[in-house]
């Protein structure tokens, strides 16, 4: 239970904020409409924080804690499993999850709670969120300049990209695979062509070798790794795993001396955290894939 002295506090910080969107030209509708946010993804807690929204929210999923953008918030269940009851116990104005998450959206919305559906397995959608959430929480006008923003720097890496290669319009053909240890086939994914990183190849003028749905790598053979003979291999780690020397990651690599790309030393580790919450960061994203398919190219002068 909240003391008379923290409700007013708290109506007080709100006011504020409320101010500041209206004189910065954006709507009172983040009074009005929005003012106690759930997310239930991190990928769309960053675009909520990212539209100045960070003190709207008051619940996220386990996945985004601790939330150093609002430390008052609380937690409400994963992706597929939220909370139904601590969910109702925030008493949201709104909820945002992503479009798979059919099965929350249907208990949510019959429990009378506004609920938003986001698509973030693509890029395109991921900017259209920027136009959702501003629209509805009265940050259009925020919204339209961050979307701008993320949509001109992603054509400026392409473009540096496109125009660096000059003749050589080779597309690379890339295999990313998902999971922490390198070199054992049992413990990783194979990414198809449902989600994100097909999005991310294609902005730096390559393509995701495998055409199926992202699976385990268990029922992929050496054989069927060779047939499928990428010019790269991208393994994207969990930022938290162990972090290895590039000595140490391509001796693990060796048993599979076979595929071009090991023998070629086309074997990549990356950690960040851009790769697993497809978000408004995934410009870095694009360009980390950049850099370790161009490894001649100097992104310090362009992109």
């Amino acid at each position: 239970m909240f003391s008379g002295n923290h409700l007013g506090r708290k109506i007080h910080r709100q006011l504020l904020v409320c101010v500041f969107f209206v004189l910065s030209g954006n709507s009172l509708a983040l009074c009005d409409v929005c003012p106690r946010i759930v997310s239930l993804a991190p990928s769309i807690s960053e675009v909520i924080v990212s539209l100045g929204l960070a003190q709207n929210l008051v619940g996220v999923s386990r996945y985004d804690m601790p939330f150093e953008a609002n430390h008052s918030v609380k937690s409400v269940g994963g992706y597929i499993d939220p909370n139904y009851e601590q969910v109702l116990a925030l008493r949201p104005t709104d909820v945002f999850l992503l479009q798979e998450h059919k099965v929350a959206y249907e208990k949510l919305t019959r429990l009378g709670i506004s609920v938003h559906a986001i698509e973030h397995r693509g890029i395109d959608g991921i900017l259209k969120s920027f136009t959702l959430v501003g629209a509805r929480c009265g940050v259009a006008k925020q919204a339209a300049i961050q979307r701008k923003t993320l949509q001109s720097q992603s054509e400026a890496l392409t473009q540096f990209v496109g125009n660096s290669l000059g003749e050589d319009k080779r597309v690379r053909k890339a295999l990313i695979l998902l999971g922490d240890d390198p070199g054992t086939l049992r413990t990783l994914y194979i990414s198809g062509r449902d989600g994100f990183f097909s999005d991310l190849l294609a902005r730096v003028h390559a393509t995701n070798i495998y055409h199926e749905q992202t699976t385990s790598l268990q029922g992929l053979s050496t054989e069927g790794l060779l047939q499928l003979d990428p010019d790269i291999i991208v393994q994207i780690a969990d930022p938290s795993a162990p972090a290895y020397s590039r000595k140490e990651f391509l001796q693990k690599w060796q048993a599979f001396s076979e595929l071009r790309a090991v023998r070629e030393e086309n074997v990549f580790y990356l950690q960040d955290a851009s790769f697993h919450v497809p978000g408004p960061r995934f410009v870095k994203a694009q360009r980390l894939l950049a850099q370790v398919l161009y490894p001649h190219l100097d992104f310090s002068i362009g992109g």
